[in-house]
């Protein structure tokens, strides 16, 4: 390896033009004479598939293979992708486009317009009357009731209502990071009446399924 160094750097220095250096430069392809036997190529090749950072063509490319004649990418449902340009994300799972500090924001089909998704919000029966978004303003009989994902409706709660008190202190951008977050890692969990745990940052959240996204939290515990 010094040996072929200091030929990469002797043919650098005499090869190139000084407006070329910095740019371009000569190596030595090792990768035939460095290779680990066949078991470990495709061990490593296959966790290089799972966390997809290759793909297929760019792995039977590394063994002189034929590639496939597609031009496409593999994504897992349950990826996060992070537009560092435009400060968004997309999940593809729930093909939801999120920006830093706003609401989600999904794209119609015809891919002209974008609109705000309000989830639709738990009743317990009472009557509420929402505004022209869908949103819970109010209650037009005696009391309110939670709101989906655990956050409170638009009217006043009953006196001594349980499933108020019961609910954990959470704010609304937590409240909307840990559902985002069940929805991502769980997308199938089902609303069957068991009570499910997730971990969060630094916090555990005991929580009920309504619906897809929609959530009743009951407990939040700081993990030690």
């Amino acid at each position: 390896m010094p040996i072929v160094a200091a030929f990469q750097s002797a043919l650098n220095t005499g090869m190139l033009l000084p407006s070329e250096r910095g740019t371009y430069y000569f190596a030595f392809d090792m990768k035939q004479l460095l290779k680990g036997d066949i078991l470990k190529r495709y061990q490593a090749y296959r966790i290089a598939l799972q966390s997809r950072f290759m793909q297929p063509n760019e792995v039977r490319y590394e063994e002189d293979f034929e590639p496939y004649e597609y031009d496409f990418i593999t994504l897992g449902l349950s990826d996060v992708l992070l537009d560092l340009k435009n400060k968004t994300i997309y999940t593809p799972n729930t093909n939801q486009t999120v920006k830093f500090g706003e609401a989600a924001v999904q794209k119609n089909i015809d891919n002209q317009t974008s609109s705000a998704i309000i989830e639709d919000r738990y009743n317990d029966g009472s009557n509420f009357t929402k505004d022209e978004h869908g949103r819970f303003t109010g209650s037009t009989g005696t009391g309110g009731g939670s709101g989906g994902g655990g956050s409170s409706g638009g009217g006043k709660s009953r006196k001594g209502s349980k499933k108020r008190k019961n609910q954990p202190k959470m704010s609304s951008e937590e409240l909307y990071w840990v559902t985002h977050g069940i929805a991502t890692d769980f997308p199938r969990l089902k609303p069957d009446g068991k009570l499910n745990t997730y971990e969060y940052g630094d916090y555990r959240y005991d929580f009920y399924v309504h619906d897809f996204a929609s959530y009743k939290f009951v407990n939040k515990k700081k993990l030690k």
